[in-house]
């Protein structure tokens, strides 16, 4: 993760900005937005369907192994005037994360306190923006012209976005976030104790009700990065173990 000013993690789930981070913000990337490498050149289609990460991530974790570098990390999502007043970039409709529960933070409606605040970049013309994100102009004028026309044809040949997603990118000035993959997972559930038995809202054991893992993980809202696997050996022989020392009820 980037830690300077100005710097965030994207993606199609969510970006982390230094304020809060580590925090995953839920954005919109969706028509309007083509998806860029560190060449200026689109990798996928951008409504590519994704559950938990994946149909994105292999995508956007690919490693080029004749220059030596994942040229997809970071990737940009490139987006125009049109798109960026047509409403806030982080507006899910959902709760996501520690950002979205705790942190308070307003996005803007236009999304221009974010531009000022450096976590949306701006370029007042396509060759300005690939300059401050590191890429050659020509390739990105390149590539937008050609979805561009894509969009004019209905049509995209390369990646077979659908056809009602494909908007122009075409109304200066021009903007993009820069993406990292995220992670998403389901924590929380039902609270248990230490002896993996489920409580209730008073700390009560529930009788005869145990749970193991995940449901009920202490890591409530916290994704950890082992997968839950630590927790599960841990939890699993807990509740097992009390399981099979119950007496039967008959």
């Amino acid at each position: 993760m980037e830690s300077t000013n100005g710097s965030f993690l994207v993606s199609a789930e969510g970006m982390v900005v230094p304020e809060f981070a580590p925090v995953v913000i839920p954005v919109n990337a969706g028509a309007g937005h083509i998806r860029m490498d560190k060449f200026g050149k689109r990798f996928m289609s951008e409504n590519r369907p994704s559950r938990h990460g994946f149909g994105v991530k292999e995508f956007v974790l690919y490693f080029d192994g004749v220059i030596g570098d994942f040229t997809r990390l970071p990737c940009f999502s490139i987006f125009d005037e049109t798109t960026r007043l047509r409403g806030p970039l982080a507006s899910s409709g959902r709760k996501f994360g520690w950002f979205d529960w705790f942190s308070g933070y307003e996005w803007s409606r236009d999304n221009g306190k974010e531009i000022e605040k450096g976590w949306i970049v701006k370029g007042e013309t396509v060759a300005e923006l690939a300059t401050k994100l590191g890429m050659k102009p020509a390739a990105l004028e390149a590539t937008i012209a050609r979805y561009n026309e894509s969009c004019k044809n209905g049509v995209d040949p390369d990646f077979e976005r659908p056809t009602e997603s494909l908007v122009a990118i075409e109304k200066a000035p021009y903007y993009a976030v820069k993406l990292f993959p995220t992670m998403v997972n389901t924590q929380g559930g039902p609270r248990r104790n230490g002896k993996c038995q489920v409580v209730d809202p008073y700390e009560q054991p529930i009788p005869r009700l145990y749970t193991a893992g995940e449901l009920g993980s202490f890591w409530g809202w916290m994704y950890n990065g082992g997968g839950n696997n630590a927790e599960c050996l841990c939890t699993g022989p807990i509740a097992a173990r009390n399981v099979v020392a119950m007496k039967p009820l008959a």
